[in-house]
C-alpha cells in the first residue's frame, strides 16, 4: 500500500486540534445566556413560608423599607407576654375605627353564609384568626375569607372588610414570626434594630413585606463542563485517528 505522505497527517492533526476548545467555548458561551434570562431570585409567598428548608438563604424585604439577607430556621411563634403587650398598644388605635376584641375574650364569628360559631379569641395570624372552641384545649384557625364579622363579649363588631383590610395592611400583630439561625447582610437597617434581630433569632410576619430566595445560575458551568466533555471525546478520536493514519503509512 502506498505511504500516506506526512503532509497530510499533519494537516489532519492540525484540523482536529482547531476543534478542541470550541465546544468548551460554545456550552461556555449558552450557558451564559441562559443565566441572564434567568432570575436571580424566586419569590416565596407567606403563606408557603413553612415550606422552605431550614438553612435556606432568603432576602426578606421589611414593610419599612429595610431588606435582612438570613439563613433561614422556619416559622415559629410570638412569645405570649410578648404578643399581648404588642396587641394591646395596637388595640387602643382603634384601626379603622374597630374596637379589636381582647385576648382571651370570647366572641361570636359570623362566616360568610350567616352562619355564627362562639370562640376564646386567642389573636390573629397573617391568614386566619386563632380560637379556640368553648371547653376545648387545642385551637383552630378561622380563614379571614370565611368571615363576615366578629362580635366581642361587650357588643363590639370587626365587619370583615375592615378586618381583611387591616391584616393584608399588616397593622395588626400577627401571632407568627421567620425564625432566623443568623443575619448575613442588612441594608439599610440600623445596626441596633439588627442586633434585637439577631438576639431574638426571629423577624415578626406582621414587619416582613416580601420574602425572596436567591437562585443559583449554573447553567454557565454546566455548558463548560459539557462542552470540555465533547473536547476531551474530540481529541480522543483525534489521537486514534493519527495512530491509524500513521499505521496505514507503512502499509
Amino acid at each position: 500500500m502506498k505511504e500516506i505522505p506526512k503532509d497530510l497527517l499533519l494537516l489532519a492533526v492540525i484540523v482536529g486540534i482547531s476543534q478542541l476548545n470550541g465546544c468548551s467555548l460554545m456550552g461556555l458561551g449558552i450557558g451564559s445566556i441562559v443565566d441572564a434570562h434567568k432570575p436571580s431570585h424566586m419569590e416565596v409567598p407567606l403563606s408557603k413560608i413553612e415550606t422552605i428548608k431550614p438553612g435556606t438563604k432568603l432576602d426578606i424585604l421589611l414593610r419599612d423599607g429595610d431588606t435582612l439577607k438570613v439563613i433561614f430556621a422556619g416559622v415559629t411563634s410570638i412569645p405570649a407576654q410578648e404578643y399581648a403587650e404588642t396587641y394591646a398598644k395596637v388595640q387602643e388605635q382603634r384601626l379603622e375605627g374597630t374596637i379589636l376584641p381582647d385576648l382571651g375574650d370570647t366572641i361570636a364569628v359570623t362566616d360568610t353564609l350567616g352562619k355564627e360559631s362562639t370562640y376564646e379569641f386567642l389573636g390573629y395570624a397573617h391568614e386566619w384568626i386563632s380560637v379556640r372552641p368553648l371547653g376545648k384545649t387545642g385551637s383552630i384557625k378561622v380563614p379571614y375569607p370565611t368571615v363576615a364579622k366578629t362580635t366581642d363579649s361587650r357588643g363590639n363588631v370587626v365587619q370583615g372588610e375592615a378586618l381583611d383590610k387591616l391584616v393584608s395592611e399588616a397593622r395588626i400583630p400577627f401571632l407568627s414570626a421567620i425564625a432566623i439561625q443568623k443575619v448575613l447582610s442588612s441594608t439599610p437597617i440600623s445596626r441596633t434594630e439588627v442586633q434585637r434581630i439577631a438576639t431574638t433569632q426571629r423577624i415578626p410576619l406582621d414587619k416582613v413585606y416580601r420574602v425572596q430566595r436567591p437562585l443559583k445560575k449554573n447553567a454557565k458551568v454546566t455548558g463548560l463542563i459539557v462542552g470540555a466533555a465533547v473536547d476531551v471525546t474530540v481529541a480522543i478520536v483525534i489521537y486514534g485517528l493519527y495512530n491509524l493514519l500513521q499505521m496505514a503509512s507503512h502499509f
